[in-house]
């Protein structure tokens, strides 16, 4: 795949209507100033979370997609760090090539999370960037061997993002980097326990979890992780949605920030987990 490097900027809404699905309604004082450390809720329409980007001044630093087992609906999911000032931009376009124009154009600003879903027939890529910094590169691969070889290859930059979707020869390996820094580890792993012996293991070795992707391969799951130098974080995996809800006020009155979430539904199962810093 052809390597690209530069940035975006601006918002766009495709349809309006629906009402906000709450999610994080018991904003609870989380410390002494009564102030949230990180912002946590999903929408039922893409308008709805469009208007609480708008409004909200903190950064966006993940987006996620799911279509939740209880009723069968599409959910827009955002993680706010709260504190930091107005994020940069928001984009979502129904075309990898026309997020890679997008993206581009745009050399003030660091896409530093995208998403892909495909909800009916369409494919959807969403991305969330930071103000004033530049991007490195972006990449989608189509097997994971690729990708770690062009990892290995990006010595001079972080892997801040890693978003892989499809099935079988259908899978891709979308990979942010950022320019000017170097990456921590990089893992997959087939089943849960391996993963989280990892992160222990790489815990001790002053490496934290930055971002977690699940993916559903056969009738194996893969846990897939990117880290970077650092200490002080957290690491939960749920089955409900108001599971993970109740854990992120607890951790967030204990000083933690939500720095990622993975949300996957397969059949009739679900899976939230979250990664915590502070």
């Amino acid at each position: 795949m052809k390597k690209i490097a530069s940035q975006l900027l601006a918002s766009l809404c495709f349809g309006a209507f629906a009402l906000i699905l709450s999610i994080t309604n018991a904003h609870a004082t989380h410390n002494s100033s009564g102030k949230r450390h990180s912002d946590l809720q999903a929408f039922a329409s893409w308008a709805d979370f469009v208007d609480r980007w708008k409004s909200l001044n903190g950064q966006l630093i993940d987006f996620k997609t799911i279509n939740f087992k209880l009723d069968n609906k599409y959910r827009y999911i955002g993680v706010w760090k709260l504190g930091s000032g107005k994020g940069g931009a928001l984009y979502r376009y129904p075309s990898w090539s026309e997020f890679v124009n997008k993206w581009k154009e745009l050399d003030n600003q660091r896409l530093i999370d995208i998403d892909i879903s495909r909800i009916g027939n369409t494919t959807w890529y969403t991305g969330t960037w930071q103000r004033n910094a530049r991007s490195g590169a972006l990449y989608s691969l189509g097997s994971w061997q690729a990708f770690t070889e062009k990892w290995n290859a990006l010595s001079n930059q972080k892997l801040i993002d890693l978003e892989i979707s499809g099935t079988g020869d259908n899978t891709n390996f979308v990979g942010v980097w950022q320019g000017g820094a170097t990456s921590g580890a990089l893992y997959r792993y087939g089943n849960w326990r391996s993963f989280t012996d990892k992160w222990k293991a790489l815990n001790r070795d002053n490496q934290r979890l930055i971002d977690v992707e699940v993916d559903k391969q056969g009738n194996t799951i893969f846990y897939t992780g990117v880290w970077e130098k650092g200490s002080g974080n957290a690491l939960y995996q749920f089955s409900t949605w108001p599971s993970l809800i109740n854990k992120w006020l607890e951790l967030d009155r204990q000083g933690y920030y939500l720095v990622d979430i993975e949300a996957e539904r397969f059949g009739d199962s679900e899976i939230f987990i979250g990664v915590w810093h502070r």
